[in-house]
């Protein structure tokens, strides 16, 4: 085994691992930096209400808008001083950022004290016009991603207006419920967009957008400063204080990013099943671009059964086993005969079980 991109060799730290490779029956492994490089590429995106799926390459046709200032802005990139290279600890982030920038969007930076600056290049064809224009934005407030929910907000002024701006993006089951036209066709069409870019493949983003007046993010930055002074609670009580600002949202478009495959990982997994295991992948993506990338990695084929387990029925299913295993071997059964306690209780579970379901 031997890697000649890095001139790196595989070192054998043990033996005893070679006799244990039997045993393996099953292999976990997650999905992003394993099967894939981690690598992402900014494929296609939708814009509001047209809800059709556009080429990246579209983004040098597109004017200043809501959508390109949530791109350009709802992220936590920090950009070198030196080169302009981006840096991130989101690949997703970095991948639309490097789109915009190619189109002509440049996200020149934020200073220590927080201005935010977008540069337009002039373009021939586009819309941006014939000379250079530079927004700056006030950064007020980075609500930073968390897996409760599902999404990260950034709250920018501008420096022109001193119009206040929340910027959002999130994954579509969250998303969409937060905006205030939920049941309109813009939302339809963008959730029908979003299921489009998850056949393909690609890790999907919804992006909203809303405007508040000095007087509400007053009173949001009010209960958010109680809400980080609290000793009890503290997370809970933030969540809140970002529910008061995440809603009432404006969908704007949608991203599909892909996450390149890594390379001969179809011939490692079929050499892995060829070998009596069984893979596993692990992954918080939409159910359609788990399927799809796991058909292209070679864990499914096409013609393969797909069996869905909704959750609520297989906790029902685990808690119903869980509660027979500590029943039967409870210590502390007062039974004259453990068998045959165990085997009416194993009944007893079972119907318990079935009835549930």
């Amino acid at each position: 085994m031997y890697d000649p991109e890095r001139d790196l060799p595989a070192v054998c730290n043990t033996s005893d691992i070679n006799e244990e490779l039997g045993l393996v029956t099953h292999l976990f492994t997650d999905k992003t930096g394993t099967l894939t490089r981690n690598v992402m590429v900014f494929k296609e995106y939708a814009h509001g209400g047209d809800a059709a799926p556009v080429p990246v390459q579209g983004l040098e046709a597109e004017a200043w808008s809501d959508l390109l200032m949530v791109m350009l802005l709802c992220h936590s990139v920090q950009v070198c001083p030196v080169s302009g290279a981006f840096v991130a600890s989101s690949p997703d982030e970095k991948a639309i950022l490097e789109a915009c920038r190619d189109a002509g969007f440049v996200y020149e930076g934020c200073s220590i004290d927080g201005r935010m600056t977008v540069l337009i290049e002039p373009r021939v064809d586009g819309a941006a016009g014939g000379e250079r224009k530079r927004k700056i934005f006030q950064k007020l407030e980075e609500l930073e991603f968390d897996s409760f929910r599902k999404c990260m907000s950034v709250i920018v002024r501008d420096c022109a207006d001193g119009k206040i701006h929340v910027l959002s993006k999130g994954a579509e089951s969250t998303m969409l419920e937060k905006c205030s036209d939920s049941g309109s066709a813009v939302v339809a069409g963008i959730a029908g967009v979003v299921n489009d870019f998850a056949v393909k493949g690609l890790r999907t983003l919804v992006l909203g957008y809303r405007r508040v007046t000095d007087d509400e993010y007053g009173v949001f930055k009010a209960t958010l400063e109680l809400a980080r002074q609290s000793i009890v609670n503290r997370t809970k009580f933030e969540r809140e204080a970002y529910a008061e600002v995440e809603t009432h949202l404006r969908v704007v478009g949608a991203t599909g990013i892909e996450d390149l495959l890594q390379e001969d990982v179809v011939e490692t997994v079929n050499m892995i099943k060829a070998a009596g295991i069984v893979p596993w992948m692990l992954t918080g993506d939409k159910k359609e671009t788990a399927v799809n990338l796991a058909q292209a990695a070679g864990l499914l084929q096409v013609l393969n059964e797909i069996k869905v387990l909704k959750p609520l029925q297989y906790l029902r299913h685990c808690s119903a086993r869980v509660a027979w295993w500590t029943f039967a071997t409870s210590p502390t059964s007062t039974t004259p005969s453990p068998r045959s306690s165990s085997a009416s209780s194993r009944r007893r579970c079972r119907s318990s079980s079935i009835a549930s379901s």
